[in-house]
């Protein structure tokens, strides 16, 4: 009959290990991983059979990015076992366990070694260079001398100075060789040490040990799940947005962007990524009084008043400004709680580059229209409007935008909880043509009594639909707001009337155009104001 128990930590004031017990090195491999935003909880196996008594399990090479209070051990098999205690001992370790950083750092040794040798043939090289020289200039001497005693031996002067010339040039041609493999080589090595520099953890010699003590009272199979919290991993969400205005669609890709380098590769692993953060309170901070009082300053020594005028002046806002940022760091949105596994096992290794999965990719429905501010940009963008039907939120992150086919642009999604709706904006379309136009601006006389100006404005809006389709369109312009009792805006007329029109002479329409249509706006209002006054924002 097979028993399945499981293993419990138990608090005991006595240190477990100062129990007599053997010790059972064993090897553990990782089967699944938890990723949070800013780390990773490490889930790993490992399969014994085990006699009666006490005995301690020892696991060794962990990263020395564990946290050692994140620690569990579980267990399952036929063994009648009980856990006494679990300790996280440091390893100082010769060279670092990742096998990536052993291979980059022996080939870094081969290439200094390599250069090393081509600076000291490089080195012979100019002693050689340096010797034929100092021989050729004994050599021009001594033709000299036998020139001047009309006594020349011109034919072996002749055959020396070739051998030194061609000796001199192969040298040369050696030195080039060399220093161009040596430029080679220096430029790989300094490759060689970012990459390595990349994927080394903060503490390469570090390692952690697992010492997992446990009671026997039936000998049999036992299978132990290791789990702990290592710093580095995190992962982030990318969207892909497809605007479909021909079927009403939007097709909404969500993928994750996995990095680690938490001093273990994961090789073949399940990996669920959650939106939880472990370092995030479970509970709401306190809710502090909100006191009001007047600020008095403390009494200064005289001698010391002047001294310390302007540090008083310049205390106040920097007071102001750690207490606003100590309220805004308690501030913790706890949404839902949500996992995404990836469907299959992947190899996730300890370097720091990102990964990139695709989670989910749905197609949902979406109202599309235009929305154009001609004042400002004679363009009509496509505006969708998302309902978040999906079984989850979106969390906030970066989007990269596309018109089917067409990339137009990225975006950053702000967090949308189900149901709610996101707003998205997917460029200008060429076909829906917009103009401005200014078809008067007259300056008037004074008024009856002399002392007032008049400036007459009036504007056309021109909006043209040239897709094959009936779009609807918002268009937003304005007239101008007086905040200056002498500054009147009067004679206003607008054809037609906006839909709304808000007290910061902000209006609105809202439009229909079939295939091919045109629809114009005009607007026309006088500003009027004291004779010779600067008016800003005309």
């Amino acid at each position: 009959m097979r028993y399945f128990v499981s293993l419990f930590i138990f608090v005991i004031l006595l240190n477990p290990f100062c129990i007599l017990t053997d010790e059972i090195p064993l090897k553990s491999s990782i089967t699944s991983v938890i990723v949070y935003p800013d780390r990773a909880q490490v889930i790993r196996e490992a399969s014994l059979k085990v006699g009666t008594g006490t005995h301690t399990l020892v696991f060794e090479g962990f990263p020395a990015t564990l946290i050692p209070n994140s620690v569990r051990v579980s267990g399952a098999g036929t063994a009648s076992v009980k856990l006494l205690g679990i300790e996280v001992e440091n390893q100082f370790l010769e060279s670092p366990t990742l096998p990536e950083i052993k291979k980059l750092e022996s080939q870094i040794r081969e290439l200094e070694f390599e250069i090393a040798k081509i600076k000291e043939e490089i080195d012979i090289l100019n002693s050689q260079e340096n010797f034929i020289k100092s021989i050729q200039t004994k050599t021009a001497e001594l033709a000299s001398k036998e020139i001047s005693l009309g006594k020349p031996d011109t034919l072996s002067w002749e055959k020396a100075m070739g051998f030194f010339d061609s000796t001199l040039q192969n040298i040369k041609k050696s030195k080039l060789n060399l220093q161009r493999k040596l430029d080679d080589n220096q430029k790989e090595l300094l490759a060689l040490k970012k990459k390595l520099e990349s994927i080394t953890p903060q503490r390469p010699l570090e390692a952690r040990k697992v010492l997992t003590t446990i009671e026997v009272a039936k000998e049999g199979d036992l299978k132990l799940n290791l789990s702990y919290t290592t710093r580095g991993p995190n992962w982030s969400p990318l969207y892909n947005l497809r605007a479909l205005p021909e079927t009403g669609e939007i097709e909404f890709s969500l993928f994750s962007r996995v990095s680690q380098k938490s001093g273990e590769d994961w090789n073949n692993v399940k990996v669920v990524l959650s939106t939880t953060s472990p370092a995030l309170e479970a509970s709401p901070p306190p809710l502090n009084p909100w006191i009001l009082d007047i600020y008095v300053p403390r009494p200064v020594p005289k001698e010391m008043r002047e001294e310390l005028r302007q540090e008083k002046l310049a205390m106040a806002p920097i007071r102001e400004e750690i207490e606003v940022e100590a309220l805004e760091a308690e501030i913790v949105e706890t949404g839902l709680h949500l996992n995404f596994e990836i469907p299959r096992t992947v190899s996730i290794p300890s370097d720091g580059s990102p990964h990139k999965f695709p989670i989910d990719m749905e197609k949902l429905p979406a109202k599309f229209d235009y929305i154009t501010i001609p004042r400002l940009n004679e363009s009509a963008f496509l505006r969708g409007k998302l309902k978040n039907t999906l079984p989850y939120p979106i969390i906030s992150g970066p989007a990269d935008i596309f018109i089917s086919q067409e990339f137009v642009g990225s975006t950053n999604l702000p967090f949308t909880a189900k149901d709610d709706e996101l707003p998205l904006y997917f460029g200008r379309d060429e076909q829906v043509k917009i103009k401005h136009e200014i078809l008067k601006r007259e300056k008037g006389g004074a008024g009856l009594f002399g002392n007032k100006e008049r400036i007459k404005f009036s504007y056309r809006i021109t909006i043209q639909n040239l897709r094959k389709r009936a779009i609807e369109i918002e268009v937003l312009d304005q007239i101008p707001v007086s905040q200056n009792t002498q500054i009147e805006v009067k004679d206003v007329n607008i054809n037609p009337q906006p839909k709304s029109k808000d007290e910061k002479g902000i209006l609105s329409w809202l439009m229909t155009l079939e295939p091919q249509a045109k629809k114009e706006i005009t607007i026309e209002f006088t500003v009027e104001f004291p004779k010779d006054a600067n008016i800003r924002g005309l």
